[in-house]
């Protein structure tokens, strides 16, 4: 089948698992066409560079070339661009989205469906169920493929009015949650009629992260963090919390890897902590540089007030490496509290101080066996090529043998 894979930002830093994921079908046979609205800005691996060189971008199509897509649009499908006009007028109006953003997302579908005409695509794909998603529902509307949406949460769930989260399901050909607990979202805003359109699709990790590999040995031990360096990781309370366990006579010292919004706001807490002898701030670094910086390190510290079900623990559980995570949405169907990882409750620093404290005081046996059972339960749940033929099936279940569902 030929499929678009259709994202607000890609190739990204923080991506890489759309990238598996299209890469995977490409194996199983797909043809997978690349179109984003904006590539990605700063990229440092190598591999995402080449992944951009044939990512078809929308906004960097001249202004003459985009109009042409929607005007071509517009007289190949006259009364299903108006139709969709006034279907926008009004899903602007309920949503919240306002006018003028929607007829700017009708655009941008109108763009997309002439593209996908192009490649002679049967499936647009989408990951995230916000603009990307209600983009793709247009597109649909105008006369583009079937459509299919990869949930992740929480964002995808801050709004569900705004991107209309039940209809969006209900018109799809099928969509995707990559946990029961998103899984359990989705049935929360669609009616029962439409559960069967839902199928679990877990992120996955590429064999570079499926092998355990030793601990490093001696003292001071380290603990990293890979995320970006934004509000809802709980980074402030990661760095109060290894300052607390400073004072109480631990050598642990952090990595922090990733960019973001909070970054210099963050070094200023750590100087102003005396912590500049234990906290490196690595930056944005390519795939190896992350995993070397993992397995320089006897575990991994997410202290995160949101999320869905972070790719960086499964990289880490996978590389055996116990984890320090809170017990939010997904996190949980991974991670084993006292068996692979320790799990705490958002922002409870006398928590966090604790499961730190015990990570650094355990023993290199009690920790390689915490690793050993979260490569496995890794292995067992996100390889690559398992989550690759879930998709395959919903694929070929929910849109080969669904009449019309391909689109005109």
């Amino acid at each position: 089948m030929r499929i678009t894979y259709f994202t607000n930002s890609y190739p990204a830093v923080s991506h890489t698992f759309i990238k598996r994921e299209l890469r995977g079908l490409e194996a199983l046979g797909h043809e997978v066409q690349r179109v984003t609205l904006r590539r990605g800005a700063g990229l440092v691996d190598e591999d995402d560079r080449r992944e951009a060189e044939i990512t078809e971008s929308v906004l960097d199509l001249p202004k003459a070339a985009l109009a042409g897509h929607c005007v071509r649009r517009l007289v190949r499908r006259p009364g299903a661009v108006l139709g969709t006009l006034v279907f926008a007028a009004g899903l602007a109006g309920r949503s919240g989205i306002g006018l003028v953003k929607m007829v700017a997302y009708l655009a941008e579908a109108m763009v997309l469906a002439e593209l996908c005409g192009r490649f002679k695509s049967e499936l647009v794909r989408v990951h995230f169920g916000s603009n990307g998603a209600v983009v793709a529902r247009l597109c649909r509307r105008v006369g583009g493929p079937a459509y299919s949406v990869a949930y992740h949460g929480p964002s995808d769930f801050d709004d569900v009015g705004r991107w209309d989260i039940g209809p969006t399901i209900e018109e799809s050909a099928f969509v995707t949650a990559i946990s029961r607990y998103c899984e359990s979202q989705l049935r929360r805003w669609c009616p029962p009629g439409s559960w069967d359109r839902i199928r679990i699709v877990r992120c996955a990790v590429d064999g570079r992260f499926l092998e355990p590999v030793p601990l490093p040995e001696g003292r001071p031990r380290r603990v990293c963090i890979v995320c970006r360096v934004a509000p809802p990781k709980g980074l402030p309370v990661l760095v109060d919390a290894l300052a607390a366990l400073r004072e109480r006579g631990s050598s642990l010292e952090l990595d922090i890897v990733g960019d973001g919004p909070m970054r210099a706001e963050l070094e200023s807490r750590v100087r102003e902590l005396g912590l500049g002898d234990a906290v490196v701030f690595h930056g944005s670094q390519s795939g190896d540089a992350v995993r070397s910086i993992i397995e320089a390190s006897v575990g991994m510290v997410l202290p995160s007030f949101a999320e869905g079900l972070p790719v960086v623990l499964m990289e880490a559980m996978g590389l055996g490496r116990p984890v320090i995570t809170t017990r939010i949405v997904g996190i949980p169907e991974l991670v084993e509290h006292g068996v692979n990882g320790w799990l705490v409750t958002p922002s409870d620093l006398e928590g966090l101080i604790g499961a730190m404290l015990e990570l650094d005081g355990a023993d290199a046996e009690r920790l390689s066996v915490m690793g050993r059972a979260g490569s496995a339960a890794v292995n067992a749940m996100h390889s690559i090529d398992r989550e690759s033929e879930a998709l395959d099936r919903a694929i070929r279940e929910l849109v080969e043998t669904a009449p019309g569902a391909r689109g005109a």
